[in-house]
Protein backbone atom coordinates (compact mmCIF):
# COMPACT_ATOMS: atom_id res chain seq x y z
CA UNK A 1 0.00 0.00 0.00
CA UNK A 2 1.32 3.43 -0.86
CA UNK A 3 2.14 6.24 1.55
CA UNK A 4 0.83 8.72 -1.04
CA UNK A 5 -2.43 10.27 0.08
CA UNK A 6 -5.33 9.16 -2.11
CA UNK A 7 -7.88 11.84 -3.08
CA UNK A 8 -11.12 11.56 -1.13
CA UNK A 9 -13.14 11.40 -4.35
CA UNK A 10 -11.28 8.30 -5.51
CA UNK A 11 -11.67 6.71 -2.10
CA UNK A 12 -15.40 7.44 -2.17
CA UNK A 13 -15.67 5.83 -5.61
CA UNK A 14 -13.80 2.77 -4.37
CA UNK A 15 -16.00 2.49 -1.28
CA UNK A 16 -19.21 2.94 -3.31
CA UNK A 17 -18.24 -0.02 -5.48
CA UNK A 18 -17.21 -1.96 -2.39
CA UNK A 19 -20.55 -1.24 -0.69
CA UNK A 20 -22.35 -2.72 -3.69
CA UNK A 21 -20.20 -5.85 -3.42
CA UNK A 22 -21.00 -6.15 0.28
CA UNK A 23 -24.74 -5.85 -0.36
CA UNK A 24 -24.54 -8.60 -2.97
CA UNK A 25 -22.60 -10.77 -0.55
CA UNK A 26 -25.27 -10.44 2.15
CA UNK A 27 -28.16 -10.73 -0.31
CA UNK A 28 -29.60 -7.30 0.42
CA UNK A 29 -31.44 -5.72 -2.49
CA UNK A 30 -32.81 -2.24 -2.79
CA UNK A 31 -30.88 -0.91 0.22
CA UNK A 32 -31.43 2.85 0.55
CA UNK A 33 -28.50 5.01 -0.49
CA UNK A 34 -28.89 6.92 2.77
CA UNK A 35 -27.36 3.99 4.68
CA UNK A 36 -24.12 4.21 2.73
CA UNK A 37 -24.10 8.02 2.87
CA UNK A 38 -24.52 7.89 6.65
CA UNK A 39 -21.44 5.68 6.93
CA UNK A 40 -19.43 8.09 4.79
CA UNK A 41 -20.57 11.03 6.90
CA UNK A 42 -19.54 9.34 10.16
CA UNK A 43 -16.06 8.48 8.88
CA UNK A 44 -15.55 12.08 7.75
CA UNK A 45 -16.26 13.71 11.10
CA UNK A 46 -13.85 16.63 11.55
CA UNK A 47 -12.02 15.16 14.56
CA UNK A 48 -11.00 12.03 12.68
CA UNK A 49 -7.51 11.80 11.22
CA UNK A 50 -6.98 8.05 11.17
CA UNK A 51 -10.46 6.54 11.67
CA UNK A 52 -11.50 7.80 8.27
CA UNK A 53 -12.65 6.66 4.84
CA UNK A 54 -9.06 5.78 4.04
CA UNK A 55 -8.98 3.37 7.00
CA UNK A 56 -12.01 1.63 5.52
CA UNK A 57 -10.39 1.47 2.11
CA UNK A 58 -7.06 0.11 3.34
CA UNK A 59 -8.78 -2.55 5.44
CA UNK A 60 -10.77 -3.82 2.49
CA UNK A 61 -7.64 -3.80 0.33
CA UNK A 62 -5.88 -6.01 2.90
CA UNK A 63 -8.91 -8.29 2.94
CA UNK A 64 -8.82 -8.65 -0.85
CA UNK A 65 -5.08 -9.17 -0.99
CA UNK A 66 -4.61 -11.67 1.81
CA UNK A 67 -7.94 -12.85 3.21
CA UNK A 68 -10.41 -12.87 0.32
CA UNK A 69 -11.10 -16.58 0.62
CA UNK A 70 -12.28 -16.05 4.20
CA UNK A 71 -14.57 -13.08 3.72
CA UNK A 72 -18.25 -13.23 4.65
CA UNK A 73 -21.07 -10.73 4.60
CA UNK A 74 -20.94 -10.48 8.37
CA UNK A 75 -17.23 -9.65 8.34
CA UNK A 76 -17.67 -6.98 5.70
CA UNK A 77 -20.65 -5.31 7.38
CA UNK A 78 -18.81 -5.42 10.71
CA UNK A 79 -15.84 -3.64 9.15
CA UNK A 80 -18.06 -0.97 7.63
CA UNK A 81 -19.47 -0.21 11.06
CA UNK A 82 -16.61 -1.02 13.43
CA UNK A 83 -15.64 2.66 13.87
CA UNK A 84 -19.08 4.08 13.10
CA UNK A 85 -19.08 5.75 16.52
CA UNK A 86 -15.72 7.22 17.44
CA UNK A 87 -14.74 9.61 20.20
CA UNK A 88 -11.16 9.41 21.55
CA UNK A 89 -12.37 10.13 25.10
CA UNK A 90 -15.07 7.46 25.08
CA UNK A 91 -14.64 3.92 26.38
CA UNK A 92 -17.69 2.46 24.67
CA UNK A 93 -17.20 3.33 21.00
CA UNK A 94 -17.33 -0.32 19.98
CA UNK A 95 -20.52 -0.96 21.97
CA UNK A 96 -22.22 2.01 20.34
CA UNK A 97 -20.97 1.00 16.89
CA UNK A 98 -22.20 -2.57 17.39
CA UNK A 99 -25.63 -1.32 18.42
CA UNK A 100 -25.83 1.05 15.45
CA UNK A 101 -24.83 -1.74 13.08
CA UNK A 102 -27.38 -4.19 14.43
CA UNK A 103 -30.18 -1.65 14.11
CA UNK A 104 -29.33 -0.65 10.57
CA UNK A 105 -28.67 -4.17 9.34
CA UNK A 106 -32.10 -5.34 10.44
CA UNK A 107 -34.16 -2.24 9.58
CA UNK A 108 -32.56 -0.61 6.55
CA UNK A 109 -30.92 -3.63 4.94
CA UNK A 110 -33.74 -6.00 5.93
CA UNK A 111 -31.39 -8.73 7.07
CA UNK A 112 -32.45 -11.26 9.76
CA UNK A 113 -31.87 -10.34 13.40
CA UNK A 114 -29.62 -13.34 14.06
CA UNK A 115 -27.30 -12.15 11.28
CA UNK A 116 -27.30 -8.61 12.65
CA UNK A 117 -26.51 -9.78 16.18
CA UNK A 118 -23.43 -11.61 14.90
CA UNK A 119 -22.29 -8.46 13.08
CA UNK A 120 -22.51 -6.63 16.40
CA UNK A 121 -20.54 -9.34 18.19
CA UNK A 122 -17.79 -9.14 15.61
CA UNK A 123 -17.48 -5.39 16.10
CA UNK A 124 -16.90 -5.94 19.83
CA UNK A 125 -13.78 -7.95 18.89
CA UNK A 126 -12.20 -4.69 17.69
CA UNK A 127 -11.88 -3.58 21.31
CA UNK A 128 -8.64 -5.61 21.11
CA UNK A 129 -8.80 -6.55 24.80
CA UNK A 130 -8.88 -10.32 24.19
CA UNK A 131 -7.66 -12.73 21.52
CA UNK A 132 -10.40 -13.23 18.92
CA UNK A 133 -12.01 -16.64 19.34
CA UNK A 134 -13.74 -17.21 15.99
CA UNK A 135 -12.40 -17.33 12.45
CA UNK A 136 -14.54 -14.36 11.44
CA UNK A 137 -13.30 -12.29 14.38
CA UNK A 138 -9.70 -13.16 13.53
CA UNK A 139 -10.14 -11.88 9.99
CA UNK A 140 -11.85 -8.68 11.14
CA UNK A 141 -9.23 -7.90 13.78
CA UNK A 142 -6.40 -8.50 11.31
CA UNK A 143 -8.05 -6.09 8.87
CA UNK A 144 -8.37 -3.47 11.59
CA UNK A 145 -4.77 -3.83 12.81
CA UNK A 146 -3.09 -4.22 9.42
CA UNK A 147 -1.86 -0.62 9.66
CA UNK A 148 0.51 -1.62 12.48
CA UNK A 149 2.45 -3.82 10.09
CA UNK A 150 2.66 -1.29 7.29
CA UNK A 151 5.93 0.06 5.89
CA UNK A 152 7.57 2.51 8.33
CA UNK A 153 6.56 5.73 6.57
CA UNK A 154 2.89 4.68 6.47
CA UNK A 155 3.01 3.52 10.09
CA UNK A 156 4.61 6.81 11.18
CA UNK A 157 1.81 8.75 9.50
CA UNK A 158 -0.72 6.54 11.29
CA UNK A 159 0.87 7.33 14.66
CA UNK A 160 0.81 11.04 13.84
CA UNK A 161 -2.85 10.85 12.88
CA UNK A 162 -3.73 9.04 16.11
CA UNK A 163 -2.00 11.79 18.10
CA UNK A 164 -3.87 14.43 16.11
CA UNK A 165 -7.23 12.95 17.08
CA UNK A 166 -6.72 13.38 20.81
CA UNK A 167 -6.11 17.18 20.98
CA UNK A 168 -9.51 17.67 19.34
CA UNK A 169 -10.99 16.42 22.62
CA UNK A 170 -8.47 18.22 24.84
CA UNK A 171 -6.78 15.08 26.10
CA UNK A 172 -3.63 16.16 28.03
CA UNK A 173 -0.40 15.15 26.33
CA UNK A 174 0.88 13.07 29.24
CA UNK A 175 -2.39 11.15 29.53
CA UNK A 176 -2.29 10.44 25.82
CA UNK A 177 1.29 9.18 26.02
CA UNK A 178 0.59 6.91 29.00
CA UNK A 179 -2.62 5.53 27.52
CA UNK A 180 -1.14 5.01 24.08
CA UNK A 181 1.97 3.35 25.48
CA UNK A 182 -0.12 0.84 27.44
CA UNK A 183 -2.27 0.06 24.39
CA UNK A 184 0.80 -0.63 22.27
CA UNK A 185 2.42 -2.76 24.97
CA UNK A 186 -0.67 -4.96 25.09
CA UNK A 187 -0.33 -5.48 21.36
CA UNK A 188 3.20 -6.84 21.59
CA UNK A 189 2.41 -10.51 21.41
CA UNK A 190 4.01 -13.10 19.17
CA UNK A 191 2.80 -13.82 16.62
CA UNK A 192 0.87 -10.59 16.28
CA UNK A 193 -1.74 -11.39 13.64
CA UNK A 194 -4.41 -14.03 14.07
CA UNK A 195 -4.76 -15.55 10.60
CA UNK A 196 -2.05 -17.69 8.96
CA UNK A 197 -2.31 -15.54 5.84
CA UNK A 198 -1.34 -12.38 7.71
CA UNK A 199 1.25 -14.17 9.82
CA UNK A 200 3.06 -15.23 6.66
CA UNK A 201 2.74 -11.78 5.08
CA UNK A 202 5.24 -8.89 5.24
CA UNK A 203 2.95 -7.24 7.78
CA UNK A 204 3.89 -9.74 10.50
CA UNK A 205 7.61 -9.16 10.00
CA UNK A 206 7.24 -5.39 10.33
CA UNK A 207 4.76 -5.04 13.15
CA UNK A 208 7.03 -5.61 16.14
CA UNK A 209 9.69 -3.11 15.09
CA UNK A 210 6.98 -0.54 14.32
CA UNK A 211 5.34 -0.89 17.73
CA UNK A 212 8.59 -1.02 19.70
CA UNK A 213 9.76 2.13 17.92
CA UNK A 214 6.54 3.91 18.77
CA UNK A 215 6.72 2.89 22.44
CA UNK A 216 10.27 4.20 22.58
CA UNK A 217 9.20 7.57 21.16
CA UNK A 218 6.31 7.82 23.62
CA UNK A 219 8.70 7.17 26.50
Amino acid sequence: MSSIEIPVTKTRDYLAARWDETLKLVGSTGAPLSVFEEILTKYQEPWRYFHTLEHLRSGFEVLDRYLKAKTTGQIELAFWYHDFEYNPKSTDNENKSAQAASERVTKALQIPLTFAIEVGRLILATKHTTTPSTESAKVLVDMDLAILGEVPEVFDQYELNIRREYPEFRVPKEIFRETRREILKRMLRSPFYNTPEMRSSPYESRVRSNIEGSISKLS
